[in-house]
């Protein structure tokens, strides 16, 4: 559940610029999973099954499907959308209060918010093998709602949001955590679908360019790692190793976490300065077109072209450049 919140936020402020001046280099978006919980830290960057990471899936076996608009049974059972529904009222409402810079990057407002976990949430109750039921989403929301902001940030949402293990082996293809025994389905950040793999630990391999809860996969980089809340100054290699939650990234030049800023929609972005104090990133989803002096372009409607490179335009959560063309993943089209 809370995994790809702080992923995605890596991984936008990733692609907002390139490796020189920016907070960090080149990755790609992963999209929510909002039907069925899993651990993961979100003041400092969370942990996800992409990871945040960059590049083509280098991965092997199964997860041949591309995904694809939501078109399950499940996208018009009553049940599932109002959960869902009421579930992303709810998350966004929480991110807005505890972490307004991260709702703005992620999605500009918790309408928008709101209407992309909803997207996301619902074509996962179809899923082939999946544990995850309209009552799981439900008894998540009740456990995130009463949360205080450091609990939240802290990704201690509690067990109702831990993902139940699925009915999919270690090999099969799935498009969410929770049809796997496992607990980890690990895509690559530009595929639709991946394969169950066993979870990973601070150390191990990325998988696919992926990291399971608790673990995250550093753009760039091949080994997962635990994520840190570090301050402004503190020594980073990742995003992750920077408190992004409130507004601190990494700068991989100076290997420094540095103070993030959002930008306006199509205002200037980037760096403040050739040697930066502070990196303004594009509100929802958008993109920097230069790592210093830059102006922000908005992210690609479902549906349209779309790049992986740091300077094109990137897709909007929970939407992933597939192919070249923004693709809202439908786990249920993974086979």
């Amino acid at each position: 559940m809370k995994r790809w919140f702080y992923s995605m936020l890596a991984a936008t402020i990733a692609c907002s610029s390139s490796e020189a001046a920016s907070p960090v280099g080149a990755s790609s978006g992963s999209g929510p999973s909002a039907s069925a919980g899993s651990s993961g830290s979100v003041a400092s960057g969370g942990a996800s099954n992409s990871g945040g990471g960059g590049g083509t899936s280098s991965g092997t076996g199964g997860g041949s499907g591309q995904g694809g608009n939501p078109s399950s049974d499940a996208g018009n059972d009553g049940e599932a959308t109002r959960a869902c529904a009421s579930f992303a009222a709810t998350l966004c409402a929480k991110i807005a209060t505890c972490t307004p810079f991260v709702l703005g990057v992620l999605y500009g407002d918790a309408p928008t918010c709101e209407r992309r976990v909803i997207l996301s949430c619902v074509p996962s109750f179809g899923a082939a093998g999946t544990s995850a039921v309209p009552a799981k989403t439900t008894s998540c929301e009740q456990s995130i709602a009463p949360l205080a902001c450091p609990t939240f940030l802290a990704g201690d949402w509690g067990a109702a949001c831990k993902t139940d293990p699925g009915a999919v082996a270690l090999g099969g293809p799935c498009g969410d955590d929770a049809q796997c025994v496992t607990t980890f389905c690990a895509r690559a950040p530009d595929a639709a679908c991946g394969i169950c793999q066993p979870v990973t630990k601070a150390g191990d391999p990325c998988v696919r360019n992926s990291c399971s809860a608790g673990t995250v996969c550093p753009a760039g980089q091949s080994t997962c790692i635990a994520p840190a809340p570090g301050r402004v100054g503190d020594a980073c290699t990742a995003q992750e190793q920077c408190d992004l939650a409130h507004a601190v990234g990494c700068n991989t030049t100076s290997m420094r976490c540095l103070a993030l800023t959002l930008a306006s929609p199509q205002g200037s972005c980037g760096a403040n300065s050739i040697l930066p104090t502070s990196y303004a990133v594009c509100p929802a989803g958008g993109t920097c077109s230069a790592p210093l002096g830059g102006n922000c372009s908005a992210a690609a409607a479902d549906g349209a072209n779309c790049s992986t490179a740091d300077t094109g335009t990137h897709c909007l959560s929970p939407a992933r450049c597939v192919a070249g063309q923004c693709v809202v993943p439908d786990p249920a089209t993974c086979r």
